[in-house]
């Protein structure tokens, strides 16, 4: 059997699907000092990243490393990374985007100007 015929659901990674599997793997697992998620993918990785405010707990990189398994299950044939930075508010989040990238989760937070 091909690797294609493996995938249950078939899904290929553009910017769509991308957006759309980690708002999904998100549902459940948001906390309050997350800031931000963002996923950058390409034909053989996906990854992930994620802002935090404050001392990242076990139980919040838990949680985000489940998300990053549900991420994976959307794409078995992609290796999945997960990022996770320390990001105090009001510390602007790194805003490189980059062609295959997207910001999926924001927090709202008070204006800084």
């Amino acid at each position: 059997m091909s690797r294609h015929n493996q995938n249950k659901y078939n899904y290929k990674v553009d910017r769509t699907n991308a957006i759309l599997s980690l708002n999904r793997a998100l549902w459940g697992e948001v906390f309050p000092e997350l800031r931000a998620a963002k996923i950058q993918w390409d034909n053989e990785k996906v990854s992930l990243f994620f802002y935090c405010d404050g001392e990242i707990s076990e139980s919040d990189r838990d949680s985000l490393e489940c998300v990053g398994t549900e991420v994976f299950a959307d794409f078995p044939d992609h290796e999945v990374e997960v990022n996770i930075f320390r990001c105090d508010y009001p510390e602007r989040i790194p805003q490189n985007e980059a062609p295959n990238m997207a910001f999926v989760y924001f927090r709202k937070e008070k204006s800084t100007s």
